[in-house]
């Protein structure tokens, strides 16, 4: 069974809920509506920290207090890492899609920070006070800005953890117009000192959730690097192993299928029985019967039958006998294929098959058939989950001399279902035979 955990990925639509309730906090706060707001509105559509940064310079000249050039640029180079960060999330395409019917996120950040830069225009010491909160919000948002590309596709974790850094954000804005507006700035001023609880504790939470992102990347980009280990691993199997390719011949059959035509059989009580319960399905009919394209149907339907995360793994592997291709008319041929198929599909099958090849690389060995033989054996009884071999056309291994193809194959097939395993289902198609028939 595969060891990755897979999360549950959280909804735009709670996306949407979460920022609107900002917004929303942010009114109460502030008694600025930020979606109506005309200073807010100049920020719509700015794609650069230049062109904000350029509105806010405008800004601050207007500012008596802020106009002499060197608080205007000590002020200006303290907000443009924190301008930088907002478009970094902006940039994300999980955050840009649906988040707010009313107001796109980046520009409600930008608009609160013009309305913090206004509030603070007639507050003579409000310069070093907002020195210093862009200043501690910018060492929280420095690695934002690996998102500013656009083109990091993000795990669920990381998107929400970076939505509500940008809810975050907005409310420390909030906080911060409103105590300057009150007057409260003395103390304000003395955030970094943790002599103010609200704010304080806002900007505490920022730091949680920036370090938070930084644990998910980390732990993310070890899961990545354990990927590329095991899909290295795997490679080097299929090498080792170099098992004929079935997937040629479905692809072929299913070129040629009619839609629709086989549908009976996936849906007939027989075949829902033997999927859910069964052990053993035969399906055998004369040449051209179409016997074939019932196999690919199967294969598909179960190939598309949904597992159910974390509880119930669907382990498919298929094998299409032919009599053009000697690599698919004999036991060694049919057991390579299906170890490879399951070692793909499966994190605890990939560690047995690699146990088997790390034993006999050494020696430059290849495995005897019984090896690959042990081998499926014990990848199909550490299965949790079901586990599905498919084998079509058994009639075109040749049953002649004193090594059967056939025989041996019909003996592996008996075997496995003499297991009686719980998790394991076997078809398999021919036409009516006697020695198939007898055996199956």
């Amino acid at each position: 069974m595969s060891s990755h955990i897979p999360l549950r990925a959280p909804s735009t639509q709670g996306f949407k809920q979460l920022f609107d309730r900002a917004l929303e906090e942010y009114t109460n706060k502030t008694g600025t509506n930020l979606a109506l707001d005309p200073l807010a509105e100049t920020f719509r559509g700015c794609s650069s920290a230049d062109a904000a940064i350029e509105v806010y310079q405008g800004q601050l000249y207007k500012f008596k207090y802020f106009r002499s050039s060197g608080k205007r640029g000590n002020l200006i180079s303290a907000l443009k890492p924190v301008v930088e960060a907002t478009l970094a999330l902006s940039a994300c395409v999980v955050l840009g899609d649906g988040l707010s019917s009313l107001f796109p996120p980046a520009q409600a950040v930008l608009g609160g920070i013009g309305v913090l830069l206004k509030a603070g225009k007639k507050v003579s010491g409000s310069y070093d006070t907002l020195v210093g909160l862009f200043g501690s919000i910018s060492n929280f948002l420095e690695r934002l800005k690996i998102y500013t590309d656009g083109t990091h596709r993000l795990a669920s974790r990381i998107s929400a953890i970076l939505v509500k850094i940008t809810v975050q954000m907005l409310s420390i804005f909030a906080l911060a117009t409103q105590q300057i507006r009150q007057g409260r700035l003395k103390k304000y001023g003395k955030i970094l000192l943790g002599q103010d609880a609200e704010i304080d504790d806002a900007v505490k939470i920022l730091d949680k959730l920036t370090a938070e992102e930084q644990r998910v990347v980390a732990a993310l980009t070890l899961l990545n690097i354990q990927d590329i280990a095991a899909d290295i691993g795997r490679q080097q199997l299929v090498e080792w192993l170099s098992p004929p390719d079935p997937s040629m011949n479905h692809i072929d059959t299913r070129s040629r299928h009619h839609e629709g035509t086989s549908t009976w059989l996936v849906n007939s009580s027989a075949f829902l029985e033997w999927k859910e319960n069964g052990s053993l399905l035969w399906i055998s009919g004369k040449p051209g019967a179409g016997k074939t394209f019932l196999c690919s149907t199967v294969i598909e339907d179960l190939i598309n039958t949904p597992a159910i995360p974390d509880i119930w793994q669907i382990t498919t592997a298929y094998f299409y006998c032919s009599f053009r291709d000697s690599e698919k008319q004999n036991i060694r041929g049919l057991l390579r294929s299906i170890l490879i198929q399951l070692s793909t599909q499966s994190n605890s099958s990939y560690l047995i098959l690699s146990r088997l090849f790390s034993k006999k690389r050494f020696n430059n060995l290849k495995p005897s058939n019984s090896d690959l033989i042990e081998c499926l054996k014990e990848m199909l009884s550490c299965s949790d989950g079901k586990t599905y071999i498919i084998v079509d056309a058994l009639d075109e291994c040749p049953n002649s001399g004193t090594t059967s193809e056939r025989r041996s194959i019909l003996k592996l097939l008996g075997h496995l279902a003499g297991l009686r395993l719980p998790t394991l289902r076997l078809c398999v198609t021919s036409r009516p035979e006697d020695d198939i028939g007898s055996t199956l």
